[in-house]
């Protein structure tokens, strides 16, 4: 059994979308041969025992913050405590936010991490963006250690993210200052071809699109439909996805059609409460039939996901950005009605596994909600067509076992 250590902000008990990914990893690595060991910032909250977890050292930002909010961390738990004067040039650091307001961590992952790697064999590192920290982190290791092998993984890119707008020069900074963080990285990873194929173009190295996933024993578990015509919303919604608002005029028709859809429909979103949402309600007098329902427990939002007729998804306008929800989504195996923009790499996944209909116009939302309203009137039920064996490539297992590939290449 080799070993691999994970470097990782994000990991659970985090409610992060960015903990999912390398939970997967560090789950079913081992299946491969490969032992996990996990390093991340100290938690407020215990941590699964199933996982060889190293915690860092808190940074000054989130020591101050847990004293503003009266919670006390447990520095028992840190295995390898920063020497004292790492920690104040550390607090320094933090003063500037740069490259993002995580780099406080950046000292403190690598001591950790040179520390875990003198007292055991680590034969690779993988790397996880955002933040870019944790590319710092394995960066400098890998400077001490150049013969262990280094995956650096983009959830999202870096300098070239669509969803953030830098301007000149600090875009040109960026792409710079990522090009000489991972210019010693054995292998690029990435969650779909067109990103692949960007980060290629910066780097001039080959990357790998490697999709993420749902861990399918999440859903071992039955539930009863929604009495119902429901559509489920979970997760936040962000200023650059497409407009939810082209559903609710689509909505409107079909009430306007059906009179039995005034007390059948119900649009539930599940997340943070949004004003532009809640404006958008309002506009299209759909108070009665769209609600926002708060936040609630990731285990209640999966019952929630496996229950719904429809699932919804929000899209950004870029065409290689996945977002966690489609994969629990295929996950819950429940139709999924997608909207977003004419090309999403969502709507090849969409119509490979045939587990739902992609959209980006409201006349294809009108129809796809009224074939599917026929039927729900006729069986009291949205029936599920996806094809299984193509939902099954995007399981966790299914991309730890494309991420030991490339750790096992020599």
């Amino acid at each position: 059994m080799k070993n691999v250590m994970l470097i990782t902000y994000c990991f659970p008990p985090d409610k992060n979308i960015g903990a999912l990914r390398p939970r997967g990893l560090a789950k079913y690595l081992p299946h491969f041969g490969w032992n996990v060991f996990v390093i991340t910032p100290l938690s407020l909250l215990p941590r699964d025992s199933m996982f060889n977890i190293i915690e860092t050292y808190p940074t000054l930002r989130n020591q101050l913050g847990c004293l503003k909010r009266k919670q006390k961390l447990d520095f028992n738990r840190v295995s390898f405590k920063t020497p004292l004067h790492k920690r104040i040039f550390s607090g320094f650091l933090e003063l500037i936010p740069f490259p993002d307001s995580k780099n406080g961590w950046i000292l403190h992952g690598t001591y950790t991490g040179i520390r875990l790697l003198k007292e055991k064999r680590i034969d690779a590192i993988i790397s996880i963006y955002s933040p870019a920290s944790s590319h710092f982190i394995a960066h400098r290791i890998k400077k001490f250690f150049p013969c262990v092998k280094w995956i650096a993984d983009f959830r999202d890119l870096w300098a070239l993210n669509s969803m953030h707008t830098y301007v000149w020069p600090k875009n040109r900074l960026l792409e710079k200052l990522e090009k000489s963080v991972l210019r010693n990285a054995d292998f690029l990873t990435t969650v779909s071809v067109p990103l692949a194929l960007e980060l290629e173009k910066l780097h001039k190295k080959q990357a790998f699109a490697i999709p993420n996933g749902f861990d399918h024993e999440e859903y071992d578990f039955t539930t009863n439909l929604d009495n119902k015509f429901s559509i489920t919303y979970t997760g936040s919604l962000y200023p650059k996805e497409r407009d939810p608002e082209i559903l609710f005029i689509a909505v409107k028709r079909l009430l306007a059609e059906e009179i039995s859809a005034h007390e059948n429909i119900e649009v539930k979103f599940y997340g943070r409460f949004n004003n532009e949402l809640d404006r958008l309600i309002k506009k299209h007098n759909l108070e009665k039939q769209v609600k926002q329902m708060g936040m609630v427990p990731r285990e209640d939002i999966l019952r929630k996901q496996k229950s719904s007729q429809i699932l919804l998804l929000n899209l950004p306008e870029d065409r290689g950005v996945y977002t966690g929800k489609l994969f629990e989504y295929l996950g819950a195996k429940r139709p999924i009605l997608a909207i977003g923009y004419k090309e999403s790499v969502v709507r090849n996944i969409l119509e490979e596994t045939n587990a739902g209909i992609y959209c980006f116009e409201e006349q294809q939302i009108y129809r796809a909600l009224k074939g599917w309203y026929t039927e729900w009137k006729i069986n009291k039920m949205v029936t599920y067509t996806g094809r299984e064996d193509r939902i099954n490539f995007y399981t966790h297992r299914m991309m730890a076992s494309r991420f030991a590939e490339l750790l096992d290449r020599e």
